[in-house]
């Protein structure tokens, strides 16, 4: 039979539409879940804050007050006393309301209330598409942490520093690792996801149609 390239080109886009693509395997290794991603950044965040605190300050015990009682605000107070702990500071979380908080009995005379404000705790998706026609989805994740401090004087409320610092991350992973990503129970690991529209409904009828009409053209090529 001699050769056809117009066959050969029908079988090569046969085969193309029917065999779903290779998972991108190096990219969705270095996946992390969404809890792990803000501990990182927040974490560095409290990092840089800390070490921006000048020596003279002569900070010691740390009254550590949130802006507001809310989900994110209970996950930063725990990763900036584990921030502060490491650095050699015994911390006292007092919550939202202890904006005017005196140190507890019996700690020691240097104790300095330090409150914080997320201006930015964001994680989202802003995009869940598929890259080609044919093969799975990708779920486009943008993260930003940014912190505003504040070191507070608790025996004349002075307040002796003011600083903030920022983080951002922006990656990609396959839809199919959502459930991975999402592990946490705060409200924030599950960020909304695009709503429904007809391109989710038109999508795989076109794909249908188009795998249909190269199945019967490929056949059609075969009988004559």
């Amino acid at each position: 039979m001699p050769f056809n390239p117009y066959r050969a080109l029908l079988c090569c886009l046969f085969v193309l539409a029917v065999v779903p693509a290779a998972p991108a395997a190096a990219e969705d290794e270095k996946v992390v879940s969404n809890l792990e991603l803000m501990t990182r950044l927040t974490g560095e965040v409290a990092e840089e804050l800390i070490a921006g605190i000048p020596a003279s300050a002569n900070m010691g015990d740390v009254l550590l007050v949130p802006h507001e009682a809310a989900d994110h605000y209970e996950f930063m107070d725990n990763v900036i006393t584990r921030v502060l702990t490491a650095a050699g500071h015994k911390v006292y979380a007092v919550g939202a309301a202890g904006s005017h908080a005196k140190p507890p009995g019996g700690t020691s005379e240097t104790v300095l209330r330090l409150e914080y404000q997320a201006l930015h705790f964001d994680l989202a998706y802003p995009k869940i598409y598929r890259p080609f026609l044919i093969g799975g989805k990708k779920v486009k994740r943008s993260a930003k942490v940014l912190l505003l401090a504040k070191l507070v004087d608790t025996t004349d409320q002075s307040v002796l520093w003011i600083g903030e610092a920022a983080r951002s991350y922006d990656d990609q992973f396959s839809y199919g690792r959502l459930g991975d990503v999402e592990v946490g129970t705060f409200e924030f690991t599950k960020p909304a996801r695009s709503s429904a529209s007809w391109g989710k409904v038109v999508e795989p009828v076109v794909v249908s149609g188009i795998i249909i009409g190269l199945i019967y053209l490929f056949f059609s090529n075969q009988s004559e």
